[in-house]
C-alpha cells in the first residue's frame, strides 16, 4: 500500500477504531472460551485439541489480521506530489510538435 497509513481509520472493508477493539475482545473471548470451558470442566485434553488450539493459535491470528489490517490515512498528506496529467493534443495539434517532458 502506498503512501501513509493507519490502523485507526475506517474504510470500506475495515472498521473504526471502535469497531476494531470491540471485535478484537469478541474474537478473544471466543478463542479462549473454550480453554476456559475445559479448564472448569476437567476434560482439558479434549477441549484443547478440538476447539482450544485451532481457535487460539490458528483462526485468532487470522481473524487478528484482517481486523487490524492498515488502511489509507486520508488526513495526512501526500509525500510526493505528482505532476498534473498531460492534456490531450488539440484539433490541429500533432503530438510531435509538444515539447518533451521534464525527465527526473
Amino acid at each position: 500500500m502506498r503512501g501513509p497509513t493507519s490502523r485507526w481509520h475506517r474504510s470500506e472493508v475495515t472498521f473504526g477504531p471502535v469497531g476494531r477493539l470491540l471485535w478484537t475482545l469478541a474474537c478473544g473471548a471466543i478463542a479462549v472460551f473454550p480453554i476456559w470451558k475445559a479448564i472448569t470442566a476437567g476434560w482439558i485434553w479434549v477441549a484443547l485439541y478440538l476447539g482450544g488450539i485451532p481457535l487460539l493459535f490458528v483462526l485468532f491470528p487470522l481473524a487478528m489480521r484482517d481486523i487490524w489490517r492498515p488502511v489509507r490515512d486520508p488526513s495526512a498528506t501526500p509525500s510526493i506530489v505528482l505532476p498534473p496529467e498531460p492534456t490531450p493534443p488539440a484539433p490541429g495539434e500533432s503530438i510531435q510538435e509538444r515539447k518533451a517532458p521534464h525527465r527526473w
